[in-house]
Order: structure tokens, then sequence, then C-alpha cells
């Protein structure tokens, strides 16, 4: 089984591509995961390159924003590239599956629309009326209708 859930923030905000063939969208991204601190009180921090996928990465590209605490849930993949120089790279990526906000409300940035000058004050609210049943009225002319009988 190959499943990876992380907690982390973003390095940068989200930017999602359509993909060569039109068939959807991905979105890489990378997310600071804090480790703790080693034996000379440094804190450790390593960096987690991601990619999601089709709604995933629009949810991404759409809500999140550098910064934002997140986490990812979904599958390790490992690579192996030249680099050019005859050297092998290995590439760890993470393919998510999930991807959730953990952001705090209050600290998230507000989207830019202008907001009204101020708003209208409130209302006091009207008082019930005692007599719950109303005095029977008139039935309208005939002629008054907006529809026929």
């Amino acid at each position: 089984m190959n499943s990876v859930i992380l907690t982390g923030r973003l390095t940068r905000t989200p930017e999602a591509r359509e993909k060569q063939d039109k068939s959807g969208l991905y979105c890489f991204f990378t997310i600071a995961v804090d480790e703790g601190k080693d034996k000379s009180g440094q804190k450790i921090t390593s960096f987690i390159e991601c990619v999601a996928y089709d709604k995933q990465a629009s949810f991404l590209s759409t809500y999140l924003k550098k910064g934002y605490l997140i986490a990812v849930n979904g599958s390790l993949s490992v690579s192996d590239k030249d680099d050019g120089q005859g050297n092998k790279v290995r590439r760890w990526l993470v393919k998510a599956w999930s991807v959730e906000n953990l952001q705090p409300r209050e600290t998230q940035q507000q989207p830019t629309a202008q907001a009204p000058a101020q708003a209208p004050a409130p209302q006091p609210a009207q008082p019930i009326a005692q007599d719950v049943s109303p005095e029977p009225t008139e039935p309208a002319e005939l002629g008054a209708l907006p529809f026929e009988i």
C-alpha cells in the first residue's frame, strides 16, 4: 500500500495549468513540512514536491495562497532521471488524491471585491399582534381578478 498524509504550508501560490493533450488540469506545488528540531535546537523543515490533477488542481489555484496550511493525502512516486551531466537524479513526488485547506478563516485573505461603504442599520423587531384571528374580508369583484373562474 502506498499512502502518504502530509501537513505543511504552501511555499508559493499554486497555479493550475492545462495538460498538453487538453484533457484536464494539473498543478505542481511544494509544501514546507516542519519535522521538529535537531539536537542543537535548530528547526528541521522538509520541502515536499506534490502534483494534483483536475478538480484538486482547480481547488488549489482558486482558493489557496502562499503560506496557507494544508493537508495532502496521496501516494509517493519515485523516478530516476539523468541530469544531463551523466548523473542520475532521484525525484520524489507526492501525487495528491485530496487536498484540504487547514488555514483558519480569520487569517485567510478575503477577496478584493468592493465592500459597501456602510451596512444598513438593523431595524427593530415589530411586535407580534395579539389578535391572531383577523376579520374576514369581502371578496374582490369578479371582474378585478387576474384570472377567470
